[in-house]
């Protein structure tokens, strides 16, 4: 069984593997846009997939965004990280060392 010690262990080796390659983000929830929150974005796969909208085509990846257990997300927030729009749609629910969100890559 972990006790809080193996916890804050897990806690501090996540968020040194995080700060490796940390970025900040602004999320968008509906109409509101978040304070700056600092995150590690890694892509699960190398290619995104061709979708038909209507008449136009986008190409759509995945994402997994990583943070602190305090991150503030939720589904459906939006961000913008270089040029490209993520849209989360999962908050893994085990925040127990820290978040963990999937997103949806549109570009």
């Amino acid at each position: 069984m972990l006790n809080s010690d193996d916890l804050t262990h897990m806690n501090a080796d996540l968020m040194a593997m995080r700060g490796d390659h940390v970025v900040s983000i602004v999320l968008r929830r509906g109409e509101t846009t978040l304070a700056a929150q600092n995150v590690r974005i890694a892509r699960v796969a190398r290619h995104g997939m061709p979708v038909m909208n209507g008449q136009t085509e986008e190409n759509r990846g995945q994402a997994l965004i990583m943070g602190d257990v305090d991150l503030d997300v939720q589904a459906h927030d939006r961000f913008t990280y270089n040029n490209v729009l993520y849209r989360i749609v999962m908050v893994r629910p085990n925040r127990t060392v820290m978040t963990v969100a999937e997103a949806v890559v549109v570009e």
